[in-house]
């Protein structure tokens, strides 16, 4: 009886250390249980799934909510002005200048020479975080 107390506990840390709440009764890593993701929906997955990472959300993880999204469960939302921060933040001479859907989604940015090109957000990020300014 104490053992499985005990398991129960530590897969109860185990989700929330993914983002999740453990709402059900865990057994084993191969029976769904039932849990609520970050985003306030209630799931079903498998523990082995969320104890190897290859369950990040309830399938929330890249969707728009409310125009903001998350580049990743538990990350930051993103919003125009949070990634121009981020941008001068990385002394980049790009600037969001267009609608911001989601980082799946091009944007549009304009250079400081006043060149316009859409880009997905994403790979700006990410490429200035790899490679400094361009």
């Amino acid at each position: 009886m104490l053992r499985n107390s005990l398991n129960q506990i530590m897969v109860q840390e185990r989700f929330s250390k993914a983002g999740f709440k453990l709402l059900g009764d865990y057994d084993c890593a191969n029976k769904r249980v039932k849990a609520r993701c970050g985003c306030g929906v209630v799931f079903y997955p498998l523990p082995k799934l969320v104890f190897d990472g290859s369950t990040t959300s309830c399938g929330c993880k890249n969707k728009i909510i409310n125009k903001k999204v998350r580049i990743r469960q538990n990350g930051p939302i993103l919003t125009v002005k949070e990634i121009n921060n981020r941008l001068s933040k990385m002394d980049s001479r790009l600037k969001m200048i267009g609608k911001f859907n989601g980082v799946e989604y091009k944007s549009l940015f304009q250079c400081a020479c006043g060149n316009k090109k859409e880009f997905q957000c994403d790979s700006i990020i990410r490429s200035i975080g790899k490679h400094g300014p361009q």
